[in-house]
């Protein structure tokens, strides 16, 4: 309600909208908030598991069967979102919930990481660095280094397996 109604007052601001994923940790449970292409991504048992779907014109085209993955990615409509906060004054936005375990990992990010950087690539980035936050550097800049040509947020989330966890 905010960005829309700031929009709604600035003419400069006409349009405007944002992306969002969020979690909430409670207990055992991982509840999932989700509005357009920034994506979750669930790392467990040497596996990377998205548990979004972007909310964008290609990623439809997708589903439906009428474009591939490799024709999403290069498309020149891949930008274009179907679900943004602030656009419209109401937006649906996508709930969910999963059980978690000792030693999951999350990554939640901005299309910023994902437009250039594949998740098996993101995988063999988080299996082999040595803390944190040379995690989320080193994603920021393979990021850059695949073009760069949009903003990275990275966020990266580790549950424990116990306090003698190296990192996570």
């Amino acid at each position: 309600a905010a960005v829309h109604s700031d929009a709604r007052r600035n003419r400069d601001l006409t349009g405007m909208g944002t992306t969002v994923v969020a979690v909430m940790l409670h207990e055992e449970v991982l509840a999932i908030a989700h509005v357009g292409d920034s994506r979750l991504y669930l790392v467990r048992n040497g596996r990377i598991d998205a548990l979004t779907a972007d909310h964008s014109w290609v990623a439809e085209q997708v589903k439906r069967g009428l474009m591939t993955e490799d024709e999403a990615d290069c498309s020149s409509k891949r930008n274009i979102v179907t679900r943004a906060l602030g656009v419209e004054r109401v937006v649906e936005v996508e709930l969910g919930e999963i059980p978690v375990r000792h030693g999951d990992r999350f990554l939640l990010c901005s299309d910023g990481l994902t437009r250039g950087v594949r998740p098996p690539d993101i995988l063999r980035t988080l299996e082999t660095a040595d803390s944190m936050e040379d995690l989320a550097d080193r994603l920021l800049a393979m990021a850059n280094a695949a073009g760069g040509d949009d903003n990275t947020t990275v966020l990266l989330l580790s549950l424990f397996d116990d306090a003698s966890s190296p990192f996570w």
